[in-house]
């Protein structure tokens, strides 16, 4: 989640402001995933909806 020191790749609950989500969208460059490869508009959306819930990773597993 953390990036780069100028940026977060996940802004948890805020996914308007996380690169992954405006990546997967193709509204910011590169998009993910890269070629000619699309997600479903369902996929981005269970992501953005993860990411609008905090974006907490499944129990039992170390957030390192």
């Amino acid at each position: 989640m953390a990036g780069s020191d100028k940026e977060k790749v996940i802004a948890p609950g805020q996914p308007d402001e996380s690169h992954l989500v405006l990546r997967l969208r193709g509204t910011e460059t590169p998009k993910m995933p890269q070629g000619n490869i699309n997600l479903s508009a369902g996929a981005i959306e269970k992501i953005e909806t993860w990411v609008k819930a905090g974006a907490r990773l499944d129990a039992g597993i170390d957030p390192k």
